[in-house]
């Protein structure tokens, strides 16, 4: 007898996708209804740590003020921005390819709020 089981989460849903280039910045609008508790933004990118050379491709979220939350910015794959109670109205996702030596790169970008996932 054979039995299979998963040992991974199935791969997550995905707001958007597509390629970046270097120097390249992308924007999409997000509308946070009121009542949201939590906002999670999470940016993929293919050419992380295990690759040479590596990109460094960041998120930038900007609120219905325009006020920006650099949280996403870093060195990480996924980037990640969590936000609490979240001011309701459009906010808008910045990718940017800020150093992408093997240009273009794929980035992928989930969005959920209060654990479900926006396109």
């Amino acid at each position: 007898n054979v039995a299979v089981t998963a040992s991974t989460n199935p791969v997550p849903m995905l707001t958007t996708q597509g390629q970046i280039f270097h120097g390249q910045q992308i924007v999409f609008p997000v509308t946070i209804p009121a009542g949201v508790s939590v906002a999670d933004f999470r940016l993929w990118f293919r050419n992380d740590w295990g690759n040479f050379p590596a990109s460094d491709v960041d998120m930038i979220l900007f609120d219905p003020n325009l006020a920006p939350n650099t949280a996403g910015a870093h060195l990480n794959d996924p980037e990640r921005a969590t936000v609490l109670n979240p001011a309701p109205g459009t906010w808008f996702v910045m990718i940017v390819g800020f150093y992408i030596p093997t240009s273009p790169d794929k980035y992928e970008l989930r969005v959920d709020l209060d654990g479900k996932v926006i396109k």
